[in-house]
Formats: structure tokens, sequence, C-alpha cells
């Protein structure tokens, strides 16, 4: 959709630091890429170095960061540098490695890869949770 921002992917499915900013003339093109696994939409780690874009999603993004009371300038550090965060982006959905997956009795052993930066856990989440959250399994 314009104003959407999304990263090329490499040969591993990984994000690379490829990215576009949509607009109306690419949706098509941008659409095929992200059936295909080769992009991905992206969102801001906000950061010093954020750049929201003009829009609805950058009016989005910034009601947010104002109603938290966040302005990217709060990540410059400048008393220790090293404690900067610059920002950046981050896939909203990902696609994890399944490398194996055995059941045994009523135990579950799969082996899975995720890209840098994402967490096991919340992928483990995902798999467990109940499809009808009112049940209880405790």
């Amino acid at each position: 959709m314009p104003g959407d921002i999304v990263a090329l992917l490499d040969e591993h499915g990984l994000p690379t630091k490829h990215v576009i900013h949509v607009n109306e003339s690419m949706v098509d093109k941008v659409n095929e890429l992200i059936v295909r696994g080769r992009a991905v939409p992206v969102g801001h780690l906000v950061g010093y170095n954020t750049r929201l874009l003009p829009g609805p999603q950058g009016d989005m993004e910034l009601g947010v960061l104002r109603s938290e009371g966040v302005d990217p300038a709060m990540f410059m550090v400048k008393s220790i540098p090293k404690l900067s965060v610059r920002g950046g982006y981050r896939p909203l959905f990902i696609k994890p490695m399944i490398i194996s997956v055995n059941l045994i009795g009523s135990e579950l052993d799969m082996v899975f890869r995720l890209p840098r930066g994402n967490y096991a856990t919340v992928l483990l989440r995902e798999l467990i949770k109940s499809r009808q959250p009112e049940v209880d399994f405790t």
C-alpha cells in the first residue's frame, strides 16, 4: 500500500539493507515481491536518526510517539555515545526456517532457525497458544 516500507530479502530470506518506500506506481510490483518471498513489510525501530514519512503511516507513528512522550532525539546519549540508538527497521513478520519436526508420543521435537533479532519464545508462544483463548489448560 502506498506509504508502506518494505525491505528486500536475500537468498536465505533475511532482510537486506535495501528498503523501499512504496508509492502508488509500485504497489503491484512490491506486492509481487512479498508474495514471492523476496520482500517483507517493515516498521521503524525508533532511534535518533528515524525519519517518519509524510502520509497516514507517518502520522500514526508520530501520534504514537507523541502520546508516549517519545522524541527520536531522546535516543542520542551525548554523554555516553555508545548508548545511543540510531534506529532502523524490523520486519513486521518473519517466516521461520523449520529444519525438522518429530512427534514422539505426546512430545513435539522441533528444530528451527530464526533471523537474527527474533526470539524463539515468541515463535513457541504462537505455536502453542489456544485457538480458543477462553479455554484454560491449567
